[in-house]
């Protein structure tokens, strides 16, 4: 019996660690003034610009200094 309880931890441990959150960086991308709680005004790359529609969550990374956008 113990060795199926050892094969059950073991892949629930492997199965929690498979679902870890993976920051994503995010940068602010607009000329304009805007509000933080607007996907569109989101971008997920540093240069070229482009939208991701969604918002940066609690273990994602912003920034403020775009190289191709220098807003509010």
């Amino acid at each position: 019996m113990k060795p199926r309880r050892n094969l059950f931890l073991g892949s629930l441990l492997v199965l929690a660690l498979s679902q870890t959150a993976h920051a994503v960086d995010y940068y602010w991308n607009t000329t304009t003034t805007g509000s933080w709680g607007t996907g569109a005004n989101w971008s997920n790359n540093a240069t070229s610009g482009g939208t991701t529609g969604v918002l940066p969550g609690a273990t994602d990374s912003v920034f403020f200094n775009k190289s191709s956008v220098n807003g509010a």
